[in-house]
C-alpha cells in the first residue's frame, strides 16, 4: 500500500513538473500584439482584424488543446504558423518558412513542444537587431520525428529547461544537436 502511494506521488510530481515546464505564449507577446492591432484599427482595419483572429486562434489552442497530454502534430504546426504570422506582423524584419514531410495527421506529441525553440530564436535575433528568417522543418519517417530550426544564431540560446522536459517525456528516445551555430535539430522516437 505504501509503495503504491509512493509511486502515485512520484507520478503526480512528474506531471506537475511537466506542466510547469510547458511553455506558454508569453504575456509580453500578447501585449505587443494587442497594442499593434489597436494602432492599426483605424489605419488598416483589415490587418488589425486578421491579427486579432490569429490571436484568438492561438489563445483557443492554448486554453483548450494544451490541457491535454498530447495533441496532433498537424494542430501544433497550425498553432506555430499562426504564432509566427503574428510575430511577422509585429516585427518588420522577420520572415518564416515551414516545411513538412511525411504523415503528420496521425502523430501525437506533447503540446507546445517546439515553441521555446522558436521564441528563443526570435528573442535572440531581435536583441541583435538582425533580419531573421526562421526555417522550420518537420519530417516524420520510420517512427521518428525530426524537427529542425534554422535561424541566424541558435548557439547562444539556453535550452536546459526544454532539454529537461524532453528527458521527462522521452527519456533516452530523443536527441538535440546544434550544427554550425545556425541549425538546431531534434529527433524523437514516436
Amino acid at each position: 500500500m505504501n509503495i503504491q502511494r509512493i509511486n502515485q506521488l512520484e507520478t503526480e510530481d512528474l506531471r506537475s513538473q511537466l506542466e510547469r515546464m510547458k511553455e506558454k505564449v508569453s504575456p509580453s507577446f500578447l501585449s505587443r500584439i494587442l497594442k499593434k492591432s489597436a494602432s492599426l484599427a483605424i489605419s488598416a482595419p483589415e490587418e488589425s482584424s486578421a491579427m486579432l483572429l490569429n490571436l484568438s486562434k492561438i489563445l483557443r489552442y492554448q486554453l483548450y488543446d494544451c490541457g491535454r497530454d498530447k495533441v496532433l502534430l498537424s494542430s501544433e504546426i497550425v498553432f506555430l504558423t499562426n504564432y509566427l504570422s503574428l510575430e511577422k506582423n509585429y516585427l518588420g524584419n522577420f520572415d518564416f518558412i515551414i516545411n513538412k514531410n511525411g504523415d503528420m495527421t496521425h502523430l501525437f506529441i506533447p503540446p507546445l513542444l517546439f515553441l521555446p525553440f522558436i521564441q528563443q530564436s526570435i528573442i535572440s535575433n531581435h536583441e541583435l537587431n538582425n533580419k531573421l528568417i526562421l526555417q522550420l522543418s518537420f519530417l516524420v519517417e520510420n517512427n521518428l520525428l525530426q524537427f529542425s530550426c534554422i535561424s541566424n544564431n541558435v548557439e547562444n540560446i539556453n535550452y536546459s529547461q526544454v532539454n529537461h522536459r524532453l528527458e521527462l517525456l522521452y527519456h533516452n528516445k530523443y536527441s538535440i544537436k546544434i550544427q554550425n551555430e545556425k541549425e538546431l535539430t531534434i529527433q524523437i522516437a514516436v
